[in-house]
């Protein structure tokens, strides 16, 4: 179920898995890392690792939870603005922290990991498999 919400001055467009919220910058992007059929289209050797990592992130209680996977690697790529990084095999998610409200949780380096290790949304502003951009497929 996809529900339009704004965050701050964008629309995005919300996917809720049992867990994380995934919202969508791009609703391109989202039609494609959810349907098999374009997401098979656009990267047909990494298809399985992007499914993977959105089951993985979807069903994680919240960003904590996630760390504590092997397979999971975060990082933290702009505490300013919210950026982090969520890869898994070959399948990386360029995403921004949310809170509960839709806005992106801002900090600084120091504590940002405390408050971000809570937070159970993320808005995506990409996915990459095997380094390459699925943005470009959807635009």
């Amino acid at each position: 179920m996809v529900h339009p919400v704004t965050d701050l001055t964008r629309n995005c467009y919300y996917l809720k898995g049992n867990n994380i919220f995934l919202a969508w910058m791009s609703p391109d992007l989202r039609r494609i890392c959810t349907s098999g059929d374009l997401l098979t289209r656009a990267c047909p050797a990494s298809a399985e690792a992007v499914r993977l990592l959105l089951s993985v992130v979807g069903h994680a209680a919240d960003l904590r939870a996630l760390t504590r996977l092997r397979s999971v690697y975060i990082q933290p790529v702009d505490a300013a603005v919210g950026r982090i990084v969520v890869e898994h095999k070959e399948a990386a998610m360029h995403a921004v922290v949310l809170t509960k409200t839709g806005h992106v949780l801002r900090g600084d380096r120091v504590d940002y990991w405390t408050g971000m290790s809570t937070q159970a949304a993320l808005r995506v502003d990409d996915v990459h498999a095997a380094g390459t951009s699925l943005l470009r497929h959807a635009g």
